[in-house]
Protein backbone atom coordinates (compact mmCIF):
# COMPACT_ATOMS: atom_id res chain seq x y z
CA UNK A 1 0.00 0.00 0.00
CA UNK A 2 1.51 3.23 -0.51
CA UNK A 3 2.35 6.00 1.72
CA UNK A 4 1.51 9.66 1.68
CA UNK A 5 4.72 10.89 3.70
CA UNK A 6 3.82 14.77 4.51
CA UNK A 7 6.64 16.72 5.82
CA UNK A 8 5.93 20.56 7.45
CA UNK A 9 8.44 21.98 9.44
CA UNK A 10 8.82 25.68 10.99
CA UNK A 11 11.37 28.30 9.50
CA UNK A 12 12.76 30.79 11.98
CA UNK A 13 9.01 31.89 13.27
CA UNK A 14 8.46 32.85 10.14
CA UNK A 15 6.95 30.82 8.25
CA UNK A 16 6.37 26.94 7.67
CA UNK A 17 7.85 24.53 5.18
CA UNK A 18 5.96 22.14 3.31
CA UNK A 19 6.29 19.27 1.03
CA UNK A 20 5.09 15.44 0.53
CA UNK A 21 6.36 12.24 -1.05
CA UNK A 22 4.52 9.13 -1.90
CA UNK A 23 6.77 6.34 -1.22
CA UNK A 24 6.39 2.55 -0.97
CA UNK A 25 5.94 0.79 2.79
CA UNK A 26 9.38 -0.43 1.97
CA UNK A 27 10.72 3.18 2.04
CA UNK A 28 8.98 4.35 4.78
CA UNK A 29 11.50 1.73 6.51
CA UNK A 30 13.98 2.67 4.73
CA UNK A 31 13.60 6.23 5.54
CA UNK A 32 13.34 5.25 9.60
CA UNK A 33 16.59 3.34 9.72
CA UNK A 34 18.40 6.75 7.68
CA UNK A 35 17.04 8.44 10.26
CA UNK A 36 18.17 6.43 13.04
CA UNK A 37 21.77 5.83 11.72
CA UNK A 38 21.74 10.00 10.70
CA UNK A 39 24.46 11.66 12.59
CA UNK A 40 22.81 14.77 14.28
CA UNK A 41 22.75 17.58 14.25
CA UNK A 42 21.60 18.03 10.17
CA UNK A 43 20.71 21.36 8.52
CA UNK A 44 19.00 20.86 4.91
CA UNK A 45 19.01 23.85 2.75
CA UNK A 46 15.76 24.62 0.51
CA UNK A 47 17.32 28.76 -0.45
CA UNK A 48 20.10 30.56 -0.23
CA UNK A 49 20.26 30.82 3.42
CA UNK A 50 17.04 29.28 4.40
CA UNK A 51 17.01 25.79 6.00
CA UNK A 52 15.86 23.46 8.50
CA UNK A 53 17.64 21.81 11.07
CA UNK A 54 17.36 18.75 12.62
CA UNK A 55 18.60 18.08 16.51
CA UNK A 56 17.95 13.97 16.27
CA UNK A 57 16.42 11.74 14.87
CA UNK A 58 12.81 12.13 17.22
CA UNK A 59 12.76 16.15 15.96
CA UNK A 60 12.67 14.42 12.49
CA UNK A 61 9.81 11.93 13.05
CA UNK A 62 8.14 14.95 15.12
CA UNK A 63 7.87 16.67 11.47
CA UNK A 64 6.92 14.06 9.52
CA UNK A 65 2.98 13.18 8.59
CA UNK A 66 2.58 9.26 7.51
CA UNK A 67 -0.67 8.34 5.94
CA UNK A 68 -1.45 5.26 4.08
CA UNK A 69 -3.20 5.97 1.16
CA UNK A 70 -4.79 3.36 -2.23
CA UNK A 71 -3.13 3.13 -5.21
CA UNK A 72 -6.16 5.26 -6.87
CA UNK A 73 -5.24 7.81 -4.32
CA UNK A 74 -1.88 7.48 -5.27
CA UNK A 75 -2.28 7.47 -9.09
CA UNK A 76 -4.21 10.70 -9.03
CA UNK A 77 -1.05 12.31 -7.39
CA UNK A 78 1.22 10.77 -9.66
CA UNK A 79 -1.63 12.56 -12.44
CA UNK A 80 -1.11 15.65 -10.53
CA UNK A 81 2.45 15.81 -9.05
CA UNK A 82 4.62 13.10 -11.15
CA UNK A 83 7.31 13.94 -12.75
CA UNK A 84 8.29 12.99 -16.52
CA UNK A 85 11.70 12.26 -15.78
CA UNK A 86 11.46 9.83 -13.05
CA UNK A 87 8.68 7.83 -11.03
CA UNK A 88 8.87 10.10 -8.23
CA UNK A 89 5.63 11.67 -6.65
CA UNK A 90 6.46 14.85 -4.65
CA UNK A 91 6.11 18.45 -4.01
CA UNK A 92 7.96 20.92 -2.31
CA UNK A 93 10.48 20.48 0.23
CA UNK A 94 11.00 17.10 1.26
CA UNK A 95 14.63 16.42 2.85
CA UNK A 96 14.26 13.08 3.57
CA UNK A 97 14.61 12.02 -0.38
CA UNK A 98 18.26 12.86 -0.21
CA UNK A 99 19.24 12.46 3.68
CA UNK A 100 20.73 9.14 2.99
CA UNK A 101 23.30 11.24 0.65
CA UNK A 102 25.13 12.32 3.96
CA UNK A 103 25.42 8.09 5.09
CA UNK A 104 28.93 6.83 5.10
CA UNK A 105 28.69 3.91 2.98
CA UNK A 106 28.81 0.82 5.00
CA UNK A 107 25.89 2.28 5.75
CA UNK A 108 24.27 2.81 3.13
CA UNK A 109 24.79 -0.50 1.57
CA UNK A 110 23.14 -2.06 4.81
CA UNK A 111 20.03 -0.10 4.45
CA UNK A 112 19.96 -0.22 0.52
CA UNK A 113 21.71 -2.84 -0.60
CA UNK A 114 24.95 -2.67 -2.79
CA UNK A 115 23.36 -0.76 -6.22
CA UNK A 116 25.70 2.46 -5.77
CA UNK A 117 23.33 3.59 -8.43
CA UNK A 118 20.25 4.55 -6.23
CA UNK A 119 22.68 6.97 -3.56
Amino acid sequence: MPILLKFQKDYADEFDVYGFEVITEEKWEQYKQVFKHTEYPQEYYFGTNEFVEFENEKDVLDNVVVIEITESQAELLRQLFGKTHSKRIDFGFVPFSYMDERLPDAVYEQIFGKDEDDK
